[in-house]
């Protein structure tokens, strides 16, 4: 059966997707709307359902003929259901219709004097601090300068901007694959202001932060003390906060780049990748623990309540919720005994966090996160096989035969994986940044385990910090980022590394994943014209390239 068959919840989640796609391209064509029209429309369907399937079911009782029509049968479902997906497609219009009045709003004209509140820490840049101010209840980046030491603000305290200018998110013209104002939407982004620091007063929040702020402030204040203190060197302590804190502040930017050109970027990002196995880390001791049937599945919630702490902690980025978020569905359906389908929590996670936040949609991030994981999902189950060619020849010695083969089947499943994630990611990745790495393959392979090894010396050490054991621990840790840090770079440096495709549009990123789609359809049923269909789509998409169709 279909993957897609077996996770009713795609379509939905697909619809809801569709109609912030259709309330996007008409709001930004200026296409005027009644905010009124989409919830209509949504109980309008709702109506028409229940209305059709109440008239059949009394035409059903007086004529028992018709039991058996096809009309009965077939049609209605079929009209029944294009209804309700019209219906959730309306609602994600809705829902993009009333975040969108509240997110993107003109400002006024000119210099203005106001009052903004802090939402954030300060986050350092080349030659200023932003902030995240709430500013008449909408979101701002601003950006302080222009001071010797520079002014240090917590969450809570008031600013009085004198004489600023506050502006509505714009892209820059010397980008043009890369939209910032749709960037700083997506996080709901309202306005930027640039504040010299002779035009601001800060006054101290007199009162108490939320719970989890103070937490995060804590954590993350003692976590990065504790790190002073053990002396790591600079490039070891960057990878560290990055994995451990989701800070990239300290990242050396040629680190950053051998990562990208070697197709390792994802390893850095905190994500499903990293979630994955914190989560059954996190398993094993809570599972030693609680061994009754009852106690095995209050592990899988425990698990999903320390993830969300370690959410908290880096932040809340959205690649991290996503993972969280889908873990944490996970663990509820394993509480519970109900339906653990992964791709079904995958478009349960996609609902819920499109419905919270629709403007989600447009962010790069939570688009290749989502995509990495529907081809990791999609593919996987048909490269199910394990890989048993390795060995063949040592009958007897079965302890090595079962161990090369442990291996193989463990290297071959990395290259599956990272196979499906790169279809799922590809045609998003060569719209957005024109490029692709040629040795994702390798890199996969050669650096997903070393990185395996430092969260899990990362984790060890944490632990042992009181201890007359975190040298040797910390002295583990430094070798094993340096030699996750050589790999990516020696890789990046390899002929034709990376591949660049320049001017690649949206409508070449569907055809390409069109022609996916038949090749797996292909694959799994041998349907020769899903052959025939995605050759169609690669000699197209060859003449969109070649002649500029």
């Amino acid at each position: 059966m279909s993957p897609f068959r077996q996770a009713p919840l795609l379509r939905p989640a697909a619809c809801l997707a569709v109609g912030i796609c259709v309330a996007d391209a008409l709001f930004r064509h200026a296409v005027p709307v009644s905010p009124s029209v989409y919830p209509l429309l949504a109980v309008g369907c709702l109506l028409l359902t229940v209305l059709g399937e109440g008239f059949l079911r009394v035409r059903m009782r007086h004529r028992p003929a018709l039991q058996g029509s096809p009309l009965v049968l077939f049609r209605f479902p079929l009209y029944a259901s294009i209804l309700l997906l019209i219906a959730i497609a309306s609602v994600g219009a809705w829902r993009y219709e009333a975040v969108s009045r509240r997110v993107v709003m003109p400002w006024p004209a000119g210099r203005v004097d106001c009052r903004a509140v802090v939402r954030s820490h300060a986050e350092p840049r080349a030659r200023s601090v932003r902030y995240l101010l709430d500013v008449e209840g909408r979101r701002v980046y601003g950006y302080l300068y222009g001071a010797d030491s520079p002014l240090t603000c917590g969450w809570g305290d008031t600013l009085v901007l004198h004489d600023v200018v506050i502006e509505p998110p714009h892209s820059f013209s010397d980008s043009l694959s890369f939209d910032y104002a749709r960037y700083l939407y997506s996080r709901r982004i309202s306005g930027t202001v640039l504040v010299p620091s002779q035009h601001v007063v800060c006054h101290p929040y007199s009162g108490t932060p939320p719970l989890y702020i103070r937490w995060r402030q804590q954590a993350v204040g003692r976590l990065q003390a504790l790190y002073a203190r053990a002396g790591l060197p600079d490039d070891v302590l960057g990878v560290v906060e990055a994995l451990s804190l989701g800070d990239k502040r300290l990242l050396d930017d040629g680190v950053r780049d051998a990562y990208s050109d070697a197709g390792a970027s994802h390893m850095l990002a905190l994500s499903g990748l990293h979630v994955g196995f914190l989560y059954f880390l996190l398993l094993l001791p809570l599972q030693l623990v609680f061994r009754s049937r009852t106690g095995r599945r209050l592990c899988h919630v425990l698990a999903a309540v320390l993830l969300w702490l370690f959410a908290i902690l880096t932040g809340l980025p959205p690649s991290l919720v996503r993972a969280v978020t889908m873990f944490s569905l996970y663990a509820l359906a394993s509480f519970l005994g109900g339906d653990r389908s992964p791709l079904n929590t995958l478009a349960l996670t996609a609902l819920v966090m499109l419905g919270i936040q629709p403007f989600l949609l447009f962010d790069v991030a939570f688009q290749l996160s989502f995509s990495s994981m529907l081809g990791i999902l999609v593919v996987m189950p048909m490269w199910n096989k394990p890989f048993l060619g390795v060995g063949d020849g040592l009958s007897r010695l079965h302890l090595l035969k079962k161990a090369l083969r442990r291996m193989a089947d463990a290297a071959v499943r990395v290259m599956q994986v990272s196979v499906a994630a790169q279809l799922g990611t590809c045609p998003l990745v060569l719209y957005h940044f024109g490029t692709f790495p040629v040795y994702f393959l390798v890199t996969n392979l050669v650096v997903l385990p070393v990185l395996y090894a430092v969260l899990v010396l990362l984790v060890v050490w944490i632990l042992l910090l009181p201890t007359s054991l975190a040298p040797m621990a910390a002295a583990l840790l430094t070798s094993s980022v340096r030699l996750l840090n050589t790999l990516p770079a020696s890789i990046s440096h390899w002929p034709c590394s990376t591949l660049h495709v320049p001017g690649f549009t949206f409508p070449d990123a569907v055809l390409l994943w069109t022609v996916f789609l038949f090749l797996l359809r292909y694959q799994a049923r041998k349907h020769t014209p899903s052959a025939v269909l995605a050759l169609a789509c690669i000699a197209a998409l060859l003449a969109f390239r070649l002649f500029g169709i």
